[in-house]
This record gives C-alpha cells, structure tokens and sequence, in this order.
C-alpha cells in the first residue's frame, strides 16, 4: 500500500544485458518488488515506490532495481546492469499523469595542462628505461576510462608505478601507502603554488582511506550504492587529477 503522505511513482530504467534471461517481448522476471520486462524494443526494470519528489523516486528505484539485478546475476550467472542515461517516470498520485521519459548525457572533464603535441613530444624523446616505465603507467591510466567501474584503483595503479619509478626502487619493488601519498604531495608542491595541503589530507581520506581501501577490503562504497554513484565519480575525478600530474612530472 502506498504511504498516503507521498506520492507514489511508477520509475523504469533501461538495462544493458539479460538477453538470456527477458529473451523475448511478453517474457517478464519479477525479483522482489522489481519487474523486469520488455518496452518497445528494449528491456527495463520497473518498481512503484512512494517519494517526495521524481529525483528521490529515481534514486530509490535505482537502488531497489540495483539490487535485484545483483541477485539476477548470480543465479543466472549472467551480467547486467542498469543504463542510468534515461529513465520513465510516472506520478500515479496524478490522475491525469502521463509516463515521461527523460535522457542525460556524461559530461567528460577534458582538462590537459599543455598543448597534446608538446606532450607527446617529450614522451618520444625519454628514454627508453624511462618510456618503458611511463607506457606501463598510461596502461593503467588508460583503464580509467569511464566504463570501467573501478576506475578508481586503475589511477592509483597508475601513480603507483611512477612513485616507484620516483623513488628509485626496483620494478617489482613495493611502494608503501605513506610513500605513495608524499610522493603525491611533493609533486604538487613543486608544480602549484597555492597548493593547500589541508585540502589534500581531506582529500586523500575520502578518496583513499574511505573509497579506494573499502573497495579493496569489501567494505561499503559509493561505488556499489548506485544513489551515490556521483559523489563516486566527483572522488575518482580527483585521482585521475593526481595522476595526470604525476604522468606530466615524469615527461
């Protein structure tokens, strides 16, 4: 029974994946209070929830449907995951109320700090003990990209291997937290005046310490929450920073 207080809302999200599971338009797969279907041509999840408004009816659909997925996944051993660009909403406390659709798009952060010519000038001309360094580097950098879900760790494997490469240690030698984070620090010492180190200890906790070691040691995450999914994303934007000043100190 919907909560007489709140409105109650009709939300469906698309879903990449589950062809083998929704395998034809009529098939349907309901998973707690989550209906998994076919709309037009494409397959959704819907779930009826009561809210305040359509953004916290979004948030929490996109939780409960998360959610059931995941148990999908397993017992199937399949994948899939919920394609939050759009979504269909519907305000079932309206009488008059029509299912509208909305679309949204990723705006990339595109920051460079020099002209892509000159950088990769100065990558051709390192040598090549110190080329074969950055390529690994930039591999894992690379891995960051915006598909890849554990961004996160990709960048901070990236500043790994050039700390290492700073601090003259051996290829397979260890980099110890409390290193990696100074070696950080004197970067940006050196390349930023107004560098605020208060800022970055603040920063470090909420990007390593409570994002990056939770994810390492299964403990909770922005990252697994997808109602918290962008402040995942604010996070990973400043490692990736981090490391894209750590790759133009090492050029």
């Amino acid at each position: 029974m919907l909560n007489s207080s709140l409105n109650g809302w009709q939300i469906s999200f698309p879903i990449n994946g589950l062809h083998d599971v929704i395998k034809e338009p009529g098939s349907e797969l309901t998973i707690d209070k989550v209906k998994f279907h076919y709309r037009g041509k494409e397959r959704i999840g819907s779930v009826i929830v009561d809210a305040d408004s359509d953004k916290e009816a979004k948030d929490e659909a996109k939780y409960l449907i998360d959610k059931s997925l995941s148990w999908i996944c397993f017992a199937y051993n399949t994948e899939a995951s919920i394609d939050i660009s759009g979504s269909y909403v519907k305000n079932l406390s309206a009488t008059d109320s029509m299912e509208r659709g909305t679309k949204w798009f990723i705006i990339r952060w595109s920051y460079v700090k020099e002209d892509p010519a000159t950088t990769l000038s100065k990558i051709e001309s390192l040598s090549a003990e110190k080329r074969e360094v950055l390529d690994l580097a930039l591999a894992y950098y690379k891995l960051g990209k915006y598909a890849n879900p554990l961004r996160i760790e990709s960048f901070f494997s990236c500043k790994t291997v050039l700390a290492r490469n700073l601090l003259g240690k051996k290829k397979k030698g260890k980099v110890r937290t409390s290193q990696l984070k100074n070696k950080i620090k004197d970067v940006f010492k050196e390349t930023k005046a107004s560098f605020d180190e208060k800022q970055f200890k603040k920063d470090w906790k909420d990007c390593y310490s409570d994002e990056r070691c939770s994810i390492a040691h299964g403990l909770g995450s922005k990252l697994i929450d997808v109602r918290t999914i962008p402040e995942y994303e604010k996070v990973v934007n400043i490692v990736g920073g981090w490391a894209r000043e750590v790759v133009y100190c090492s050029t």
